[in-house]
């Protein structure tokens, strides 16, 4: 069962990397090159591994399983700028390597630390590091893919420095009633029902404050009940705002979820292998006892209600 982190926890986080991040930089976090990765955002169970198998159909765009690694990169980047690039490289790489879920990538990063290591001056960054990593994923998998994504709903917790490191990426905040959100986690063995409410509130109102603070023409917000309901339509508009041209791929999902790795791993993807459809909108009513329910709502309902979901 996964074991949520306070919020006194995660703001001690937060201190830590504001901390590093106010220090002199020998190597910047961000690339010259202006890199324009996208990253799916929100609380998990939302739909987000939904989202990724549909944007995996379109034959330019490559996401990877979800990773773990871009916190303690990005800590480790700060703690080893008086170091060798040579070091810091071999670090950021291990980052991910040891990652917890990384085996699902099922790729070697050897060639990947060895080109990282030969950048030009003007070209070391932490960005462009990454950046060799998630290449490499579609170099592997997907060798026509033009531009990567990334679907790690932890990373909703620091958007604020992964906006630092790739200051042109997109943002996909995808939104699922809270009780669904709560419900399925519960379903799944995978947390309480109060660390569940604990986490979508986190969620909800971390990514509410960072919509304040970019463009926003770089953030859309598409409700998960929507995607399910009238999908083509989302998911043309998702195309619209990463200035990409839409696929027929991208609704006929399940020939994708068929050959990722995670997808076949875990139970609680398995549902992904079934055609689009709207049986998980509201199944908290069945899943949850009254007791749970009553737990539940009280934890959640502010954000329920700022989101105009129905509140019966």
């Amino acid at each position: 069962m996964v074991k949520y982190f306070p919020k006194l926890r995660l703001a001690m986080n937060h201190f830590i990397m504001d901390i590093l991040i106010a220090r002199e930089m020998t190597y910047p976090l961000s690339a010259k090159n202006k890199l324009n990765p996208f990253f799916i955002i929100g609380a998990g169970r939302s739909g987000t591994t939904l989202l990724r198998t549909m944007l995996m159909g379109h034959p330019e765009i490559i996401i990877p399983p979800e990773s773990f690694a871009f916190r303690p990169a990005f800590k480790k980047f700060h703690i080893l700028q008086n170091s060798s690039w040579g070091k810091i490289t071999n670090a950021i790489i291990k980052c991910y390597s040891s990652s917890k879920q990384f085996s699902m990538w099922d790729i070697e990063l050897t060639n990947v630390e060895l080109k990282g290591t030969q950048l030009d001056n003007k070209d070391k960054s932490l960005a462009n590091l990454i950046d060799l990593i998630y290449r490499e994923y579609g170099r592997i998998n997907k060798p026509k893919a033009l531009r990567w994504g990334d679907k790690t709903p932890l990373n909703t917790f620091y958007l604020k420095w992964v906006n630092k490191t790739f200051p042109n990426a997109k943002f996909i905040n995808l939104i699922r009633d809270g009780r669904d959100v709560v419900s399925s986690l519960k379903v799944a063995g995978l947390s309480s029902i109060t660390n569940s409410c604990l986490r979508w509130n986190q969620a909800i109102e971390m990514v509410r404050e960072f919509e304040k603070t970019i463009e926003q023409e770089r953030i859309i917000t598409v409700r998960y009940e929507d995607l399910v309901s009238n999908t083509q339509f989302e998911i043309q508009n998702i195309c619209q705002f990463l200035e990409m041209d839409f696929s027929d791929g991208m609704i006929n999902h399940e020939s994708v979820s068929l050959n990722m790795m995670d997808v076949q791993q875990y139970e609680h993807f398995k549902n992904l292998l079934n055609p689009i459809n709207k049986k998980s909108i509201g199944k908290w009513k069945d899943n949850l006892s009254n007791i749970e329910k009553k737990l539940m709502i009280p934890k959640i309902i502010k954000n329920l209600k700022q989101l105009e979901y129905v509140i019966e």
